[in-house]
């Protein structure tokens, strides 16, 4: 045999044994063939569905498990509602009553209780309490007519259905002041104050709380909206006012709204707080531009220090 036949066969031999041949397909070996590949992909189909039927169960489960403690912290809220409010309705009787008995009419003792009493019957809003009366004024007509008037329950209204209501004044439903009522509930309404006063508020007592941080003269602050006040007072640690109660003869506070005014920041002080009550329409970036001017002074009073 020649060298190059040799050859030949040797690489013929060397590629049978490193590529096999294999089995001729026949339609049995077709049928086995699409039998187990059946077999697997059936396979891979019930895994695939008790997957999908386990993780069904478990959102349905986990839904179930979020509406039951959202009933749960609800049915718990109201209980810390209804109770605190049964608590708070003897105190504000006691400040009506302290109101009424105060006997000079200019007296900042007076004030401050009209000041916390007021406080008081609007804090309802924040705490998902539904009252049966409230009263309103000034705001219904952002104060440019005078106007005050009482909203009351469906309930307490379907009485005076068929129950007259003896009351009345001169200029009781005056059609101007009404006008204007009406037309700033629309204003409200239609350009979501509301929902400003929630933005806008937020920022307002981020901004408080490093302002109470940041200066020693700030001993506390509180907000609630677009209604807020910063405490002053000479010792953080003791609390003590930066001017006694009723008693600010060298009017200090009177000096330190002076200084906010000459920078444009109109506000006004009560007692040894100065209040930030900004307009419902201001707007977040506004308001941090502002509270620039607040920080600047308060700086000057903690040199006073």
């Amino acid at each position: 045999m020649s060298d190059k036949k040799k050859k030949k066969n040797e690489v013929t031999e060397d590629t049978e044994k490193d590529f096999p041949k294999t089995e001729e397909a026949t339609p049995e070996t077709e049928e086995k063939g699409e039998e187990k590949a059946e077999t697997e992909n059936k396979k891979e189909s019930d895994e695939l569905a008790k997957a999908k039927d386990q993780f069904v169960r478990l959102a349905a489960d986990f839904d179930n498990y979020k509406k039951r403690t959202e009933a749960e912290k609800a049915a718990l809220r109201g209980m810390v509602v209804s109770d605190t409010v049964q608590m708070m309705l003897p105190i504000l009787d006691n400040l009506e009553r302290a109101v009424s008995a105060a006997a000079d009419e200019d007296s900042p003792l007076k004030d401050g209780v009209v000041m916390v009493l007021n406080q008081a019957k609007t804090a309802f809003e924040n705490f998902g309490v539904k009252p049966d009366i409230v009263s309103f004024a000034k705001g219904v007509t952002c104060g440019y007519v005078q106007l005050g008037g009482v909203a009351v329950s469906r309930k307490i209204a379907d009485y005076f259905d068929d129950n007259v209501l003896q009351c009345g004044l001169t200029y009781s439903g005056h059609p101007l002041a009404c006008a204007a009522g009406v037309a700033c509930l629309n204003y409200y309404k239609d350009n979501d104050i509301l929902g400003n006063v929630n933005k806008s508020g937020k920022v307002l007592g981020e901004i408080l709380e490093e302002l109470k941080a940041k200066h020693k003269c700030v001993g506390d602050v509180r907000y609630i909206g677009l209604f807020s006040a910063v405490e002053l007072v000479k010792d953080k640690a003791t609390r003590e006012p930066l001017v006694p109660y009723g008693g600010d003869k060298l009017g200090v506070m009177g000096g330190i709204i002076g200084k906010l005014k000459a920078k444009k920041f109109m506000t006004y002080s009560h007692e040894n707080m100065i209040l930030v009550c900004p307009p419902l329409i201001i707007t977040p970036e506004q308001l941090r531009e502002e509270m620039v001017k607040l920080d600047e002074v308060l700086a000057e009073v903690d040199a006073t220090l």
